[in-house]
């Protein structure tokens, strides 16, 4: 056999630039539905808190990091089902996913107890890692080297508007509501995968040529980012702090899509690492300085607020620059075609050591204090950059075959 991925992608009847572009903006409604179910619990978790008589379950805070975390362990779950999948076809397990995604959250809704939400969070979060684990893949393959970086990127922007749509909206729902417009993602998703093709990389692995890391805290900031605003603010809104936070990352990804390509991986991951762990570091030692003083008033510690905000922005946008979109544009150019559904255990790796930060939070808060559960993120961070300094190889404009002729 003498044609190659690179012939099915380059030859004269290939897609041009602007049908690579609409192929990823479609397939990117599967990191929205993500996002929108990763910015659920923070918004929701106050509702579901309220006494029955006011649409609420009056779940205890334990219920709540269960709620919060059950869907990372779903994903972990789903990671290593996800590798097997793709042997079916990228566009196939976006689309068959896509409607028990839905069905997850349909049953949040109608949700008559939290054993219910519990069922719903793990649901959406197994349906979550298969769309995680394939979106990157399928535009890694579509896409011509010097812009599948920032094609990549821009999965991880739909992944943070859907955030920042869940926080927006969470200030007017309830999680009812709430959880009907998250539902809606999954939806734009079957209706995207209608209207592109299959990857050139799957079609000739099928012989059908004619076709052709995350201990960081940043997961758990995500799903508590409303309740650690709350008690670190003297009077800024923790709700419109997090919208920020949300916007900024949008600019962030969309800064990191042109930089990936340009700068390349490895640097932008270094640099991300340093912020990450600097900021975290920051916004301990501020929280650790009000808490040990105790002699600020609420109108006092006000004007200090730009401190641990500064440190939240810091933080965010590193990770939405660096760590963020490559660390799953790697798991799409490092693994070979053959083998490119083992990506499924680093995803499994990474929603696992997702689920431990979030449902440990409430937990490591208590033993160790707000100040100490962040100053423990920047350890892991800044371990984090000396793992990329030591380890992680830089791809930048190398195709993918030639980076499995290489290892690299």
């Amino acid at each position: 056999m003498t044609s190659s991925t690179l012939e099915l992608i380059y030859s004269p009847k290939s897609s041009s630039y602007i049908t690579q572009v609409l192929a990823t903006l479609a397939v990117s409604m599967g990191p929205l539905a993500v996002g929108l179910g990763k910015g659920y619990s923070s918004p929701a978790l106050a509702s579901l808190a309220g006494p029955a008589s006011l649409g609420g379950l009056a779940i205890s805070p334990e219920e709540g990091s269960w709620v919060a975390s059950l869907s990372l362990l779903g994903a972990l779950v789903g990671g290593l089902p996800a590798g097997l999948a793709l042997r079916l076809g990228r566009r196939r397990v976006l689309a068959a996913v896509a409607l028990p995604f839905a069905g997850a959250w349909w049953l949040a809704a109608g949700a008559g107890s939290v054993r219910a939400l519990y069922a719903a969070a793990f649901v959406s979060g197994l349906c979550s890692a298969v769309v995680a684990l394939v979106t990157p893949v399928y535009v890694s393959e579509i896409a011509q080297p010097r812009v599948r970086g920032g094609l990549c990127a821009v999965t991880k922007v739909a992944s943070n508007a859907g955030m920042l749509l869940s926080f927006s909206l969470g200030g007017f729902l309830d999680w009812r509501q709430l959880a009907l417009v998250a539902s809606a993602g999954p939806l734009l998703l079957v209706l995207a995968c209608c209207a592109v093709p299959e990857t050139p990389s799957f079609l000739l692995f099928r012989g059908r040529e004619r076709e052709a890391q995350k201990f960081s805290g940043v997961n758990a900031f995500s799903f508590y980012a409303v309740p650690i605003l709350s008690k670190t603010f003297a009077r800024t809104s923790a709700h419109g702090a997090a919208v920020v936070v949300c916007l900024l990352q949008i600019l962030a990804g969309l800064t990191s899509g042109v930089l990936i390509d340009t700068v390349g991986r490895l640097p932008l991951l270094a640099v991300s690492s340093a912020l990450m762990s600097l900021a975290l570091a920051g916004f301990g030692t501020f929280v650790y300085v009000v808490d040990a003083s105790q002699l600020l008033t609420d109108g006092q510690q006000a004007p200090l607020d730009w401190i641990p905000m500064s440190c939240v922005l810091v933080f965010q946008v590193a990770f939405s620059l660096g760590v963020g979109p490559i660390s799953w544009l790697l798991i799409g150019e490092l693994f070979p075609l053959r083998h490119r559904g083992l990506g499924a255990f680093a995803t499994s790796v990474s929603y696992g050591c997702a689920f431990v930060s979030v449902k440990t939070f409430v937990d490591l808060e208590r033993a160790l204090g707000l100040h100490g559960v962040f100053w423990l993120y920047a350890a892991v961070s800044a371990l984090c950059l000396v793992f990329v300094l030591a380890w992680v190889p830089e791809t930048r404009g190398k195709e993918l075959p030639e980076m499995e002729r290489t290892g690299c």
